[in-house]
């Protein structure tokens, strides 16, 4: 037998009118005709035919609406004028050194075209400067003038004794500076400089604005809707209150909780917490603040004030989490003017003495540049306090809502991992696995349509499983009219389309409704599957197989935490041990981690059991032994809102998604950690042998400077994708 947990969060028993809805000619299936009866000798079953539209276009996941690419979140390069100038002077310098000056030795040896090239360059790199860089010299001088050195100041004193250094040269030492090729080579370092800073300041300002859950973000303005006049009044979403009335269409995000008044929808919902699913809605409905409409045209009424929605007391949540986090980061904010201040005291220390020992001056002000310009690395470590605050957030959108800052930290030593499981509780989620339709008269786009419609509208666990395996199998759009839905929780739903009367649920609950179900046509359950019925009228026309709870996302976690080497228990203190080991055998727990019948005692010696972090997941309320004893993760439950149970807060039954938190808290943690360690032996090195003169300065101020842009581009390469701003 299966595991024997009940259905806690199953939707209660409720009867809701769903009147006649308007939607686009490609979101429409048409029903017609009488239903069937059991002779089989007057059947009359209609066609149900349904317009189909590439599945890609239906059910989009909501990362792919609310989320962009990196490179999406900043302005093109081609439309930005700094980078393209400093891009037209790096080309001119780079198309003369390889098609003039390598084609051409004698160029070297003639004095005026040498000057030429010369003072070309020299214009470009002031022109650089001009254009790209600009920006730049503003907010290094204001960071001098506040006695803190900043990034930007340290790179701003770079190029100036650059620019000044050429300049001199102009009037004292033109032959030197033509032949040297410095100015050249300040044109390209300018070049690469104003890459870094456009893709370090363009992410690090999508990053500050990416982080948490705000509407604001999303939403711009609705569309009041008057009836006196039948005309619309474009307003500030945040100026809504309760009874106002407004259209929401494909693409928009639902600004606070409302009431659907007309239409229908097909809707990537958030209800509780930040991870989204997909729901049909239709008249007389709720929809909640934070949803996205996919598909439909729906007339709503605000219930709430943007401000007072839901969603709020979560995002209110991870906005205290994410001030904690900034908290924690005020040591490495506090490290950047020493760590600058420290470049400048070692440039002018080391260009000083190597100028004492004989080192020409350009070569003296290369070396003193190759110094400054380490300090576009830091950069990495400024952004890490952010980076935990996207992971904050990420894991928000995920389904997962931490307590503190510190449980990071926790969830990266997980070594172990118990489940607690209670007799009263459910754990895991059903999955159905096949559809089948038993009448081959009935058409299989127009079956799809109406139970699509039908149970997109439910929240029951099974009915959502079923309308989840069928939206991933289907081509067609469930925006079909509905009449008397009714709900029982358990049990069914049942629900008339266009006078048809459709009955979905379990085998008692048909047979209750007079539905003809012979001998041929019942599937049988296991411990692990069963059988859900859709009948139109008193004829059986398909079913479909569920896998139970637990077991098919049972498997799939005991199979990802074997891959990051975190063992897991199966732990009961009203289950048997007999009935845990069936479970176990069939979910692949090895049989060593199960244990069932515990008392209080032999729970708290499970947790002292071997060294490492311990995580504990109970649906509702876990014995005080293991409580104590490691990271606790919760389901929370909107009817004792159990906002502050345990250290991580779950919005998502199916317990798969436990390894998936967990392996990007240590992917978060392996690139954090590797960054640092790279970035400490790459700037050490490289200043010891700026310092030291080890290498010609000319190389040295290109090995700084490539350093510097590849580790920004490469930082902003792998990181998570933002959230969309708008």
């Amino acid at each position: 037998m299966a595991l024997p947990v009940s259905d806690r969060d199953s939707e209660i028993s409720s009867e809701q009118g769903l009147s006649e809805h308007s939607a686009s000619e490609n979101a429409r299936s048409v029903v017609n005709g009488s239903s069937v009866n059991s002779s089989g000798s007057t059947l009359s079953i209609s066609s149900l035919e349904s317009t189909s539209l590439d599945s890609s276009s239906l059910f989009i996941p909501e990362e792919n609406i609310t989320r962009l690419s990196k490179l999406e979140t900043l302005r093109p390069l081609t439309e930005n004028s700094r980078i393209l100038f400093a891009s037209f002077a790096a080309i001119n310098v780079l198309c003369y050194h390889l098609f003039v000056r390598a084609q051409s030795p004698e160029v070297f040896n003639n004095e005026l075209l040498l000057g030429l090239f010369c003072i070309v360059s020299t214009l470009l790199g002031v022109l650089t400067l001009v254009f790209s860089l600009s920006d730049l010299f503003r907010s290094g001088f204001s960071s001098l003038l506040r006695g803190k050195p900043s990034i930007d100041s340290t790179l701003m004193v770079a190029l100036s004794l650059g620019m000044g250094a050429i300049l001199y040269s102009l009037l004292f030492d033109f032959q030197g500076l033509s032949r040297s090729g410095f100015a050249d080579l300040y044109v390209f370092v300018a070049f690469l400089l104003t890459v870094w800073r456009f893709l370090s300041t363009g992410y690090s300002e999508a990053l500050g604005s990416s982080l948490g859950f705000d509407l604001r973000r999303y939403v711009t303005g609705v569309d009041l809707f008057s009836e006196e006049s039948s005309s619309t009044q474009s307003i500030p979403f945040q100026s809504l209150k309760e009874g106002d009335r407004f259209h929401l269409r494909a693409g928009d995000m639902v600004p606070t909780d409302l009431t659907i008044l007309e239409g229908s929808a097909l809707l990537n919902e958030r209800k509780f917490g930040g991870k989204a699913d997909s729901h049909v809605r239709t008249t007389g409905q709720t929809v909640f603040a934070g949803s996205r409409v996919v598909i439909g045209n729906i007339l709503c009424e605000a219930l709430l004030r943007p401000e007072d929605a839901t969603i709020t007391n979560f995002t209110a949540k991870l906005k205290d989490l994410l001030r904690l986090s900034r908290q924690q980061a005020k040591a490495v904010w506090k490290f950047a003017p020493l760590f600058n201040s420290l470049l400048l005291f070692l440039a002018a220390c080391s260009g000083v003495y190597w100028y004492q020992e004989g080192m020409s001056f350009l070569h003296t002000i290369e070396l003193m540049m190759a110094v400054l310009f380490l300090s576009p690395l830091l950069q990495f470590l400024l952004l890490v306090p952010r980076l935990t605050g996207l992971l904050l957030t990420d894991l928000f959108m995920k389904g997962a809502l931490l307590k503190d800052p510190e449980t990071l930290q926790k969830l990266r030593k997980l070594e172990r991992l118990t489940l607690y499981v209670h007799e009263d509780d459910s754990i895991g989620e059903p999955q159905a696995c096949s559809f089948e339709i038993l009448d081959n008269r009935v058409d299989e786009e127009g079956l799809y349509a109406v139970l699509l419609a039908v149970l997109g509208a439910v929240d029951g666990q099974r009915e959502h499983a079923l309308f989840t395996y069928l939206s991933e199998n289907s081509k067609v759009v469930p925006l079909l009219d509905v009449d008397d839905l009714t709900v029982y929780s358990q049990y069914g739903v049942c629900a008339s389309v266009r006078g048809v009367e459709f009955s979905i649920g379990r085998e008692g609950f048909l047979i209750e409704r007079g539905v003809q179900i012979s001998a041929s046509e019942i599937g049988e359950d296991t411990d692990t599957e069963e059988w859900m019925y859709v009948a139109l009228g008193d004829a059986l026309v398909a079913r479909a197989k569920l896998i139970r709870p637990f077991f098919q996302d049972g498997k799939e976690l005991i199979s990802r935490l074997r891959s990051l080497n975190i063992r897991c228990s199966l732990v009961s203190d009203s289950i048997d041990q007999e009935t845990l080991d069936r479970v176990g055998k069939i979910t692949g727990f090895d049989l060593s981690q199960l244990h069932g019948g515990a008392s209080q005692e032999e729970l708290s010696q499970l947790c002292d059991r071997g060294e490492g972090g311990l995580a504990v997941y109970g649906t509702s309320s876990v014995p005080q032994a293991l409580e104590e004893k490691g990271v606790s993760l919760r389901i929370f439950d909107n009817v004792l809102w159990n906002l502050d149970a345990g250290d991580v807060l779950l919005f998502d039954k199916n317990i798969s998604v436990i390894p998936l938190i967990i392996s990007s808290v240590r992917r978060f943690y392996t690139f954090r950690n590797v960054g640092v360690i790279v970035l400490g032996v790459l700037s050490s090195l490289l200043l010891v042998t700026a310092v030291l003169a080890i290498l010609p300065p000319m190389a040295l101020l290109l090995s700084s400077m490539l350093a510097a842009s590849a580790f920004g581009l490469l930082t902003f390469l792998f990181l998570p994708e933002l959230p969309k701003k708008s």
